[in-house]
């Protein structure tokens, strides 16, 4: 279904971005912290807002909360 999870299931030892990352991966990542009520922008771009939403959403699920995209945190934004 998304990119996010195809990644994620074919190369996990490769999964983990934060700041500075950008691209597709990043902007379907984006598109799921908006679409669970998070105020970002929506570029590909992982700015500090974007780690902030991470972090949030990592709280939320009780995930150690380090503002990065990490197997962990993409398995638990995937199955929200």
């Amino acid at each position: 279904m998304y990119m996010l999870n195809k990644w994620l299931y074919t190369s996990p030892q490769d999964f983990d971005f934060g700041v500075g990352a950008q691209g597709p991966l990043v902007y379907e990542m984006q598109s799921l912290l908006i679409g669970l009520g998070h105020e970002i922008r929506h570029d590909g771009i992982y700015r500090l807002e974007t780690a902030n939403a991470v972090e949030a959403f990592e709280n939320a699920k009780g995930l150690f909360a380090d503002g990065r995209m990490d197997p962990l945190t993409a398995n638990a934004l995937l199955n929200n």
